[in-house]
């Protein structure tokens, strides 16, 4: 992520103020922006992460909230979540949106970055240690544009898969040995079966990373 990332920040002034939304631990992604020389602001969830990145950063400013509950006018250059922000249920991914609409000053830019673990696979609720009853949640990257254009609130200035080949070829081997077992054992069972054998050149859509820039638009929300 090093490139798309840097390059979003080449758009921020120097020293300005970047929040970094569902920071956890604030590795790596504090420790970066404070290297180029950015005040930062993290927001998370979870109490126990926090604790970690207050150890880590003790003159950084963090708030424990959701994304969808931040109050913050016109106060930040950038945000940035990594990871976070496009796991949410699309109604609290909508109400958070609009939050950092109003968060980040007008022409402020917004980094996002998610992984889009399957097409046909969008969300399923879970509990977790904040002891309340939350969805997990994932968006294709068009999908992700559609929701920060849908408003007005953003213009999705550079939206980019960056999974590294290595990783797509390994998404790959692991898709055809397992069609390959399964097609194995499906034709010891059913000799006459009219299914063909899978073909690694024929592969389908496997899980992605990508990351996207986008900018806060000047119209009155």
């Amino acid at each position: 992520l090093t490139e798309i990332f840097d390059a979003w920040l080449k758009d921020i002034p120097a020293g300005g103020h970047i929040l970094d939304v569902g920071c956890g631990h604030g590795q790596p992604v504090i420790a970066r922006l404070l290297e180029k020389g950015y005040t930062v602001s993290g927001a998370d969830l979870s109490p126990k992460m926090l604790e970690k990145a207050k150890d880590r950063f003790p003159n950084i400013s963090f708030v424990n909230q959701l994304a969808s509950e931040m109050t913050y006018e016109s106060e930040f250059d950038g945000a940035c979540s990594l990871s976070s922000l496009l796991y949410l249920d699309p109604i609290d991914l909508s109400h958070s949106l609009y939050r950092l609409y109003h968060a980040l000053k007008p022409n402020g830019f917004l980094f996002l970055h998610a992984y889009d673990l399957h097409p046909k696979w969008r969300g399923e609720p879970y509990q977790v240690d904040i002891k309340e009853w939350m969805w997990v949640w994932t968006y294709g990257m068009d999908e992700a544009v559609q929701a920060l254009e849908e408003h007005g609130y953003f213009k999705v200035l550079k939206a980019q898969d960056v999974t590294p080949e290595e990783e797509k070829q390994a998404g790959i081997e692991r898709w055809y040995n397992g069609a390959k077992e399964w097609y194995e054992e499906h034709i010891k069972q059913f000799p006459a079966s009219p299914y063909p054998a899978p073909d690694m050149n024929k592969t389908p859509r496997l899980s992605y990373k990508y990351a996207i820039i986008a900018q806060r638009q000047t119209k009155e929300a």
